[in-house]
């Protein structure tokens, strides 16, 4: 039951990946004050589904550790960034404010996508190639891409948009992967199956 319903929570972030990209493919890119709303609505749905797949990835003995770890990080930022902007309106508005969040979404994915691919290679590890260390691993690769882009490009609100329409449909798509093919949940015999070693 617990694996259904970490799958069924997969799939529901590909949803929200899917919905946010399609979300800022009809957003004006003029400005990055047209990415807030969009950004908004989708950091605070993944946040929450985010944070529910930690909280069934318990369930889960092998994917106890890391994994949790990580799935609660990123449910947290996301959340935390979405409140911000929330109960912060008037900081979107002004210039620096706005690159200096930037910035920071910069480092974040750049974090969040190295803790990913650290806790995938655990995940190899302790159950062996599946697509729930792959899709991990992608998503990872997909966040530290867009943070390294944030850095070495001006950011552009145009270019801020493309990048954070590949790197959701880039994750949704290993989202959905990870949901709909088969993965082992049980140790690899060598390894205890603890994963926060």
């Amino acid at each position: 039951m617990g694996r259904a319903l970490v799958r069924a929570v997969l799939i529901a972030r590909c949803v929200a990946s899917v919905v946010f990209a399609a979300r800022l493919g009809v957003v004006s890119a003029s400005s990055h004050l047209a990415l807030v709303d969009p950004f908004v609505w989708f950091a605070t749905v993944d946040g929450l589904l985010a944070l529910a797949m930690g909280g069934l990835a318990l369930t889960l003995p092998v994917l106890h550790g890391s994994f949790i770890l990580v799935a609660v990080i990123d449910g947290l930022l996301l959340l935390g960034a979405a409140l911000t902007l929330r109960l912060a309106p008037g900081i979107p508005f002004y210039v620096v404010t706005t690159i200096l969040y930037i910035g920071l979404a910069g480092v974040i994915a750049l974090v969040i996508g190295l803790l990913k691919v650290i806790v995938a290679r655990r995940l190899e590890r302790a159950m062996g190639g599946n697509a729930l260390s792959g899709a991990l691993a992608v998503a990872g690769f997909a966040s530290i891409a867009f943070g390294a882009a944030v850095f070495l490009m001006h950011p552009e609100p145009a270019t801020v948009r493309l990048l954070l329409i590949a790197g959701a449909l880039m994750e949704g798509l290993a989202l959905l992967i990870a949901a709909l093919r088969p993965w082992n949940t049980a140790p690899l015999p060598s390894d205890p199956g603890r994963l926060s070693r």
